[in-house]
């Protein structure tokens, strides 16, 4: 796990919140406080779709950045800044292979329950965090460092950080 301070607040923004920057993760969770607070679970309900509607969504846990971003956009557009807002992204489970292989973490795609990203913005910064979560105990943190390292690259080559 890593935190790392965005400099540029109002560029990150636009670049999560209109650009795509961010569109190939799903979205976990966020947390919106403006006048109010809004909660958004990012788990897809299965029992809303149709057998063939879920054939479409490929098997997905969670929803896609890209369609509940304008959600979220709407709930903080205006003069006002909101209070908080935490949006925790997760790598879709599809790329678990992947992630895996480069990191040649000893686990297989059943073991990753997911990869994170968090988002919190709070007094007018911004800190994203990167978290793991496995459904076994290793002592094996190769898949830790991966995730941390490829966040940061993604990072550094979009956005001015502070990497602590």
């Amino acid at each position: 796990m890593i935190s790392i301070q965005i400099k540029d607040t109002k560029n990150f923004m636009n670049e999560l919140l209109v650009k795509n920057t961010f569109d190939f993760f799903n979205l976990y969770e966020a947390i919106i406080t403006t006048y109010c607070t809004f909660t958004i679970d990012g788990h897809i309900q299965q029992s809303y779709y149709s057998s063939e509607e879920l054939e479409l969504l490929d098997h997905a846990d969670f929803a896609g950045w890209s369609q509940l971003k304008p959600v979220c956009f709407n709930l903080i557009k205006g003069n006002k800044t909101p209070e908080l807002l935490k949006i925790t992204l997760c790598l879709p489970g599809k790329n678990y292979a992947g992630c895996i292989e480069r990191s040649m973490a000893p686990i297989t795609e059943d073991n990753i329950t997911g990869l994170y990203v968090h988002i919190v913005y709070e007094h007018g910064t911004i800190n994203v965090i990167t978290a793991t979560s496995l459904n076994i105990f290793t002592m094996d943190k190769s898949l830790d460092h991966y995730w941390d390292n490829t966040i940061k690259t993604f990072l550094t080559k979009h956005f001015d950080v502070n990497i602590e």
